[in-house]
């Protein structure tokens, strides 16, 4: 139960602790606990402290502190004070993020919560004091967002794990010593460049995609060795035309027209980031390859776009030598020598359900979302900025 916040509320730490020690001898008779939290906009008792000066003083088996992240930081109560407070005392942990605004606090934590990880709040040092007291039992998610509330259940509950999952891993990497409870898996490693991007489109419709890219400096720099993919360059920058008539480009192209298909990104190790993703909850993807040409580890990344994984290493870095007949001579082109934006449109609850997963993969490439409203099986040209800077 929480503090109130009633405008008459009375004041006192004795009229407080009899009244929740009288409720927890009706609990124990049923078999009940009775958790009390204080609420950040109530009268009296507003911060974790309060509320365990409470508890203390009540002193009975059944009633015990309900610590949520949300009112404790906006409380302005200091992440390590709750080391103090007895693990086996602590009866639940509710955990959300939110944005440092000036804003009413009520309104604050009924409209705008965020997933941990999505906010300014320092969730993660909450978290830490929190299992460093000994509790053992479960984190759930209080995140009241209007926007949550209207996205498709499944993808925020997938959101959400995703999110538990990360400030896990933040809390191992930043206390060892605390039972974090997650499997092993590789740490987040920097993106080194785009590797290239591939466009999925028709036999008649490639043409003049082709001549854009001519126009815009690129030119013809080989062909798949058992595809019908062209490779286009300039500079730095690896552009593939796919005018397959089966698989997963071609299903891209019957759905949305010409459209990006897939990304690949430069990483240190491929292996590695292909399985950090997978232990975050992505989707993978796998397409069969002809013999002799490379296995590239894939997953399919938010609004259905493929997100390859390549590196420096003796087969992944050599795949323009491996899965490309590439023709001689220089490119003179116009003046682009890297990607460095890369931009995604997503269906609006498809955004919302996804936007704070991929930034987890990668510290180095984060997608700033904006949100647009689009017809439901729109052709897309995927927006986004994506800028390089550090990823939580």
């Amino acid at each position: 139960m929480p503090s109130s916040q009633h405008p008459l509320a009375l004041a006192g730490l004795d009229r407080a602790a009899d009244d929740l020690r009288a409720l927890g001898e009706r609990a124990a008779a049923r078999g009940l606990r009775v958790g009390f939290s204080a609420l950040s906009y109530a009268r009296h008792i507003t911060d974790p402290g309060a509320a365990w000066q409470v508890v203390r003083a009540v002193d009975h088996p059944a009633v015990g502190l309900i610590l949520n992240s949300f009112h404790s930081l906006a409380s302005g109560a200091a992440p390590d004070s709750l080391r103090a407070i007895a693990g086996a005392r602590i009866f639940h942990v509710q955990l959300a993020d939110a944005p440092r605004v000036v804003m009413d606090l009520r309104t604050l934590a009924r409209h705008f919560r965020l997933m941990p990880g999505e906010g300014d709040l320092d969730v993660t040092g909450f978290t830490r004091a929190v299992l460093a007291t000994g509790y053992h039992g479960p984190l759930s998610l209080e995140v009241i967002n209007d926007q949550l509330r209207a996205g498709l259940p499944r993808l925020v509950a997938l959101d959400g794990q995703r999110a538990l999952l990360h400030l896990m891993e933040r809390v191992r990497r930043a206390e060892p010593a605390l039972a974090a409870g997650l499997p092993a898996f590789p740490p987040a490693a920097p993106v080194q460049a785009v590797g290239f991007i591939e466009f999925a489109t028709s036999p008649d419709e490639a043409p003049a995609l082709e001549a854009l890219l001519a126009a815009c400096g690129f030119a013809r720099a080989g062909a798949h060795v058992s595809k019908a993919v062209t490779l286009w360059r300039q500079g730095g920058i690896n552009l593939l035309v796919n005018c397959e008539n089966e698989g997963f480009a071609h299903t891209a192209y019957a759905v949305h027209g010409t459209t990006v298909s897939e990304i690949a990104l430069v990483v240190p190790d491929a292996t590695a980031a292909h399985a950090r993703a997978l232990a975050l909850r992505a989707t993978p993807h796998a397409e069969p390859t002809a013999k002799g040409e490379l296995h590239i580890p894939a997953i399919r990344d938010i609004g259905g776009t493929m997100l390859r994984f390549l590196d420096h290493g003796r087969d992944l870095g050599r795949i323009w030598q491996v899965d490309f007949r590439l023709q001689p001579g220089t490119i003179a082109g116009a003046g682009l020598s890297v990607i460095d934006h890369i931009g995604q449109t997503v269906a609006y609850d498809i955004w919302q359900a996804g936007r704070c997963s991929m930034p987890r993969f990668s510290r180095r490439i984060r997608r700033r979302w904006s949100m647009s409203s689009i017809p439901a099986g729109s052709s897309t040209v995927r927006r986004c900025k994506a800028a390089r800077c550090a990823s939580p």
